[in-house]
C-alpha cells in the first residue's frame, strides 16, 4: 500500500487509518475490492425434477398439440395422394384428420385443467 501524498510504501496501520512514516500523513485504507458477481445460471440441472403440477400438465398438453400438428401434416400428404388417384389416400386423410381433432381436443381439456389447478 502506498501513501497518496508521497507515494512511499512505508505505512503502518493506526486504528482504522493508515499512517505514512515518511511524511506523517494519515489516510484511510482503500476499500476492499468487491467480489465478482456470480455468473447467471442459464441451465438448472435438476429443473425437470422441480416442476410443479401445472408445468407438467402444460407440457403434456403441448406434446398432444405437437402430435396433432404432425397428424395434420400426414393428413395433407394423404389428401395429395388421394387427389393423385391412390385409393388409400382418402383413408389416410380421414384417419389423420380424425386423430388430429381428438388429440387437439384432449390438449385443450388438459390446458383447461392446468389453468384451474392451484
Amino acid at each position: 500500500m502506498k501513501c497518496p501524498k508521497c507515494d512511499s510504501e512505508n505505512v503502518a496501520p493506526v486504528g482504522p487509518l493508515m499512517r505514512c512514516r515518511s511524511c506523517e500523513h494519515y489516510f484511510s485504507p482503500p476499500a476492499p475490492a468487491e467480489p465478482a458477481p456470480e455468473p447467471a445460471i442459464f441451465f438448472k440441472p435438476d429443473s425437470r425434477f422441480n416442476r410443479t403440477a401445472v408445468e407438467k400438465l402444460r407440457r403434456q398438453a403441448d406434446s398432444f398439440t405437437s402430435v396433432a400438428v404432425f397428424c395434420i401434416i400426414i393428413a395433407i400428404i394423404g389428401l395429395v395422394c388421394a387427389i393423385g388417384g391412390a385409393d388409400v389416400g382418402w383413408a389416410v386423410f380421414g384417419c389423420g384428420i380424425g386423430l388430429a381433432t381428438w388429440l387437439y381436443l384432449l390438449a385443450q381439456i388438459i390446458h383447461i385443467r392446468a389453468n384451474t389447478e392451484k
